[in-house]
């Protein structure tokens, strides 16, 4: 693992890690913004039939304000619907053809006949002033179409990560980060100008492609450059940036209540990241890799400059470069191995499991708010104390005993919300469950990412996040079974979290260990030294055992065998 050891020689956090590390972050706060825009652009709001007989009435003659004059038309227009939220008929209206308005008018009395919303809708403007549904009117019969469009846009999330995934292993991280930066830049603003729902669906699922391999390659590349000792640091800061990008959006879409205008604003930042192109380098771990020698010595010795450093010649030798080199290597060869087959099997099972927990928790987190902003702002907040813990103790205690714990905490919370009715105490066990599934989100991708050996580990990280992408689109489907019954999709969330965390105790331990450079290191890695510590269990027990045997020098027997070797020569 020739690369671990020369990072300990030129800084495995120095100056110019830090710098790249910082630059790959701030990647991910658009990323972040993209993934979860829709909670706005697409934020629920009252609507009712457009009544088209009275829209010439006005009410100043009955001295009432423009809305006060909604409203009343609303009232008198539309079926009640008593207990219901909002307690008024969405997609009917009553035949009100040859009665004029008047504030007051009984409409019980006037009316019998209700018409489906022939002239269109109204929506209340309070919260959001426009969004994709008052534009394109996705409300009754077309009311399922915004949760098409990001299902549309998670089936691009697992299309690019396939399609980037196994390139950047094959190109490079570097032409294939930016090819994503470009597709999620300028996607993202087409977007805001779509001028149909047809053209929005096909422009989001195309940014899906881009987008979030952005997030999977800049937390690749910032962390091959990091030595074993730092590396939780570098996997842990990354997502308190993903974090602040989700709390930072609350604050945005607060003040652009358009959504044309918000989703401009958050793509327009994507250009700052192409700009960082001749900042960001090729990962030398995948140059090394793949035997370009030459690049990654001239670069191997820019971050020592940059870091203050000397290194000597013979570190840098073609003889120990070669040690870490690969032939060419597909998403396939890592089910060619046993090993690697059998914990990717299990990588992307707990990834699919946490990413229905994280987006299932997040959907059900109770009434936090009565802005979806403030709800917003508060769920996004509550994953930080999980990524503190992460940060302080993951390499005093290890991967595998912490990304099981917080499985086993958001899947008893999510099992725990079944017995309690609607309120506080629901609302701060489902927090607790957020939580659990946000250090397990945390622990997931660098885990996966020291597992894995170089020639495969974007292409293993892109397969990941396939299922973190279908994992995403199943948690609205398993509300769609709280039809039939009520907590079910909280118990699938439940046990889905604790079936989670004990294949998880299967995968063995990476804290304080080089990454694997070449497909017979990730095989081997674990397995070796699991049978170091069985060896040396067995001797040290034949060793007690011997002693038990062997005489003191004043008893009547010099000397007694042990396994043929005499005890005063022992």
């Amino acid at each position: 693992m020739f690369f671990d050891e020369l990072l300990q020689q030129i800084g495995e956090f120095g100056r110019y890690q830090r710098r790249v590390y910082f630059l790959a972050c701030m990647m991910v706060i658009p990323t972040a913004w993209h993934i979860a825009i829709q909670v706005f652009t697409a934020g629920y709001t009252d609507f009712w039939c457009k009544i088209p007989d009275w829209e010439d009435t006005e009410c100043t003659k009955w001295n009432l304000t423009d809305t006060e004059c909604e409203e009343a038309k609303r009232d008198a227009g539309i079926p009640e619907v008593p207990g219901a939220t909002p307690p008024f008929q969405q997609c009917y209206r009553y035949n009100v053809s040859g009665v004029d308005f008047y504030p007051g008018l009984n409409s019980s009395a006037e009316f019998d006949e209700t018409l489906k919303c022939d002239a269109g809708w109204e929506y209340d403007t309070t919260q959001y002033k426009t969004t994709i549904i008052t534009d394109f009117d996705l409300v009754c019969s077309r009311s399922t179409y915004p949760d098409l469009a990001q299902s549309i846009f998670f089936t691009g999330v697992l299309t690019g990560s396939f399609i980037f995934g196994g390139l950047a292993d094959r190109i490079g991280r570097h032409p294939a980060l930016f090819m994503c930066v470009a597709i999620q830049t300028f996607l993202g603003i087409g977007i805001s100008f779509a001028p149909n729902f047809p053209a929005y669906i096909v422009l989001r699922g195309i940014l899906g492609i881009g987008n979030h391999m952005v997030l999977v390659l800049a937390f690749v590349m910032g962390t091959e450059f990091v030595g074993p000792s730092k590396r939780v640091y570098a996997g842990v800061v990354i997502t308190f940036f993903l974090s602040a990008g989700n709390m930072s959006l609350a604050l945005i879409a607060l003040l652009i209540r358009k959504w044309r205008i918000l989703q401009f604003v958050i793509s327009a930042p994507a250009f700052l990241s192409l700009c960082l192109y001749p900042f960001i380098p090729e990962s030398v771990r995948w140059l090394i890799s793949q035997g370009k020698h030459k690049q990654a010595r001239e670069l191997i010795h820019k971050v020592a400059e940059v870091n203050k450093v000397e290194i000597p010649d013979e570190l840098l030798s073609t003889e120990r470069m070669q040690e870490d080199e690969e032939p060419e290597s597909t998403i396939l060869d890592i089910f060619r191995y046993p090993q690697t087959r059998i914990r990717m099997i299990i990588l992307v099972w707990v990834a699919m499991v946490n990413s229905f927990l994280y987006y299932g928790l997040t959907l059900s987190a109770g009434d936090l708010g009565e802005l979806d902003y403030v709800a917003f702002f508060v769920s996004g907040a509550v994953e930080i104390p999980a990524y503190f813990f992460c940060l302080f103790f993951l390499d005093r205690w290890g991967r595998r005993p912490i990304q099981a714990m917080f499985f086993f905490i958001a899947g008893i919370a999510c099992l725990v919300t079944t017995f309690l009715p609607i309120g506080t105490a629901n609302t701060v066990v489902s927090m607790i469950g957020k939580l659990g599934a946000s250090g397990a989100l945390c622990v997931s991708p660098f885990y996966t990412l020291e597992l894995l050996p170089t020639p495969v580990r974007t292409a293993g990280m892109g397969l990941s996040t396939m299922f973190l992408g279908l994992g995403s689109i199943l948690a609205p489907v398993f509300f769609v079974l709280g039809e039939y019954w009520e907590p079910l999709p909280m118990v699938i969330f439940g046990v889905g979290g604790i079936f989670a965390g004990f294949p998880t105790l299967l995968l063995p331990e990476t804290m304080g260990e080089n990454l694997p450079e070449t497909m017979e290191e990730g095989e081997q890695f674990g397995i070796k030294k699991k049978d170091e510590k069985e060896l040396n269990g067995i001797l040290k027990v034949d060793a007690n055992a011997n002693m038990e045997t062997t005489k003191l020098p004043n008893d009547k027997e010099e000397s007694s065998p042990i396994n043929g070797i005499e005890t005063d020569q022992v």
